[in-house]
């Protein structure tokens, strides 16, 4: 049987068990391969013993750590999801209410041209007004200067 130069063994005072310094591997036939932390002479062969699955419950263990820090991202994800959909929500109330500033917007805009042309037909009459103001002090002054003459005589 071949020496296996990573696993000393030392047969202890049975004669039968070997323990393996170092990593643990046991030889089937020319191969080697890891087992726990004793090897079981069995004749010829060497085969796991009461540790083998040791490594495997360590991976198992750090396999459920791993997916519970996943689970905990995808809740965080879904946090920020459900976060932006409320940033979402408040984007489109806002939008509506700049739907309803820009319509009563508009609503005063129509107003200010109304004025406008209110103040244009007030003005308009203004001047009117005041131009008949002007033939009314020509008609005065028509009539006074005819006064004016009629105390001359």
């Amino acid at each position: 049987m071949r020496a296996n130069l990573l696993c000393e063994r030392y047969l202890n005072q049975h004669g039968r068990h070997y323990s393996c310094a170092a990593r643990h591997y046991v030889n089937r036939g020319s191969n080697y391969i890891e087992c726990g932390r004793h090897c079981v002479n069995h004749g010829s062969s060497y085969f796991e013993g009461e540790d083998v699955y040791s490594n495997v419950d360590v991976i198992t263990s750090a396999m459920e750590v791993v997916t519970s820090k996943v689970i905990a991202f995808t809740s965080n994800v879904d946090v920020i999801t459900s976060a932006t959909e409320v940033v979402t929500l408040k984007l489109k109330a806002f939008t509506s209410n700049v739907d309803v500033i820009t319509s009563a917007t508009e609503v005063v805009t129509s107003k200010v041209k109304a004025f406008t042309s209110n103040v244009d037909v007030i003005t308009s009459t203004t001047e009117v007004i005041t131009s008949e103001v002007k033939a009314f002090t020509l008609n005065v002054n028509v009539i006074t200067s005819t006064t004016e003459v009629m105390y001359r005589s």
